[in-house]
């Protein structure tokens, strides 16, 4: 246990580092341990005094390496320049203990191993080149120049020596060997952990999750893939995009393109595209990943889709909206700029020839001045009513509404705008029909139509507020005999972004939010509000509200709901 311990603190704890680090600090403890008993043999041996300085300075380096790769956990600006100095300590070694007669290949092989191991795979040929190329310098020095080979003192150290270097020679290639092989068993465990929780993750996944190889095939597609493909794993995998039949021409460049990048840049990359489908167009939100491999090179490429059809409706809902606003706004502005333009021209006409004007003429301007003040004010409200519909800050609290209560008050707040005209109001109504609704927004609600109704209905005409009920609903309607609306402008009447407003039938001018008022609020109750109407015969306006019977239904089966 103590031996276990000690192996385990010289190591530090590896289990969350990469192969390559592993690998390069065990091989700096094997040299370690190689350098010093290198130069313990050596000194027991009574070696020369280069042999020993040479081994003792490569057991310091290697110390002062271990430090840098053990605690700092630097370890990838140093595995070249180790594995050169390495090399070239073991051609110094060869020409002061013996050369050829030596055992000092051994060592070289167990160096070539390490080095073999710790670097990359595209940077093998490397090492093994500068290994042959160090080999073939030291026999021809010793061919050539035989001289410069520092000979062993006698027979019995040349033996001594060789079995020495043999034995640990080949102890340090069992341990690395099995160090590899706990390595890539270790390793093997790993993957597999992650490739389940991988498949774990990507097959409960609801997003189209897949894995391409440099030839941009598919080589995993998951659950959710599949259903959207319409295709099963024999029919994909192995295939390239292009003979999947999944994508269309467009889409298959677009992808390509970005697995490209993928694997040239190592960094993800993001699209969206759109495809048809049997239930109509689909969007897609497309991100691609780089799955790295042992030496930190993109070995495939992950791809990750998401359906953002809802999102993506919405976002274009979004934007008309917005633009629906905007040209409100824009119509807005217009009507109240005319009323003012009003205003300012009858005022500098005033300011400058009221000594010119008589009585009845300063009368018919200031009448004009206050029916213009007057409609940039009722535009205003209605601005200010509409836009606190649509922030929510008008309180909304339905409840039981009695309509007799309501039609009163209405009827009596308009009574002598339509007596002005000479109109009857009828009411066709069951005097104890109630609906769940906020007493203010119906008031206002009905207060609009028959305001329109007064206005454009010709003097002697007939109004008519009639109510039909059903279990789930209230239908009021508002209608008139008046002027009626051509077809052309009927669909303007609840659209923000066709604000129509004209004159009734004794010259009264409208807002043109009056109706989008009603809409809102109707709408806030659940209803719905809708215009028939024909030119030179009249109006009738709808609109519907929850019953009190629907109300208490709901209250008493809220898992209904």
């Amino acid at each position: 246990m103590r031996i276990m311990k000690l192996i385990k603190n010289i190591r530090g704890d590896v289990k969350e580092s990469s192969l390559e680090y592993r690998l390069f600090l065990s091989a700096i403890i094997v040299g370690i341990i190689v350098s010093l008993l290198g130069t313990i043999v050596s000194i027991i041996l009574s070696s020369s005094f280069t042999v020993i300085t040479v081994t003792l300075s490569l057991f310091l380096l290697l110390c002062i390496l271990y430090y840098y790769v053990r605690f700092r956990r630097i370890y990838k600006p140093f595995v070249g320049p180790t594995i050169v100095l390495t090399y070239v300590g073991i051609a110094i070694i060869w020409i002061v203990d013996g050369g050829i007669d030596g055992s000092n290949l051994f060592v070289g092989f167990v160096v070539l191993v390490l080095s073999l191991i710790i670097v990359p795979d595209k940077n093998k040929k490397y090492v093994i080149s500068l290994f042959i190329a160090l080999i073939l310098i030291i026999y021809l020095i010793q061919l050539h120049r035989p001289e410069l080979i520092t000979p062993f003192p006698s027979e019995k150290v040349r033996w001594t020596d060789s079995i020495i270097t043999a034995i640990y020679s080949s102890l340090f290639i069992f341990l690395i060997i099995k160090f590899l092989h706990n390595s890539y068993n270790t390793e093997r465990q790993r993957a597999n952990d992650t490739q389940l929780k991988f498949r774990a993750l990507s097959e409960n996944s609801q997003d189209c999750i897949t894995r391409y190889d440099r030839e941009h095939r598919h080589i995993y597609i998951n659950k959710a893939g599949l259903e959207v493909s319409g295709l099963s794993k024999e029919q994909i995998l192995g295939r390239t995009l292009s003979d999947s039949g999944i994508y269309e021409e467009e889409q298959i460049k677009m992808m390509e393109k970005s697995i490209e990048r993928v694997f040239e840049t190592k960094q993800p990359q993001y699209e969206q595209f759109s495809m048809e489908r049997p239930q109509g167009r689909a969007y897609y939100d497309l991100r691609y990943f780089p799955e790295f491999d042992s030496e930190n090179d993109v070995g495939s490429v992950i791809g990750v889709s998401r359906d953002i059809t809802d999102l993506k409706q919405s976002e274009i809902e979004l934007l008309q909206l917005n633009m629906d606003k905007d040209r409100f706004i824009s119509i807005l502005g217009h009507d109240l700029k005319s009323p003012i333009l009003t205003l300012l021209s009858f005022s500098e006409l005033l300011a400058e020839h009221i000594q010119d004007y008589d009585r009845s003429e300063i009368q018919s301007i200031l009448t004009e001045m206050m029916r213009s003040t007057k409609n940039t004010f009722n535009l205003l409200e209605d601005i200010l009513t509409w836009t606190k519909a649509q922030s929510g800050r008008i309180p909304y609290n339905p409840k039981k509404v009695l309509l007799a209560d309501i039609f009163e008050n209405t009827i009596g707040v308009l009574k002598q705008n339509a007596t002005a005209k000479n109109l009857t109001i009828s009411n066709q109504f069951t005097e104890s029909l109630t609906v769940f609704a906020d007493i203010d927004m119906l008031r206002t609600i009905l207060r609009n139509l028959l305001s329109n109704a007064i206005k454009f209905t010709n003097k002697g005409g007939e109004i008519n507020i009639r109510t039909e009920e059903t279990p789930a609903f209230v239908c009021i309607s508002v209608s008139d005999n008046g002027i009626g609306i051509a077809p052309e402008n009927l669909a303007k009447l609840f659209n923000m972004t066709e604000i129509f407003s004209t004159q009734g039938t004794a010259r009264e001018k409208g807002t043109g939010l009056g109706l989008l008022l009603c809409q809102e609020f109707v709408e806030k109750h659940g209803g719905r509000i809708w215009a028939e109407s024909e030119e030179g015969k009249g109006s009738i306006f709808n609109f519907t509200l929850p019953s009190t019977q629907a109300q208490n239904a709901a209250r008493e089966n809220p898992n209904e709901s």
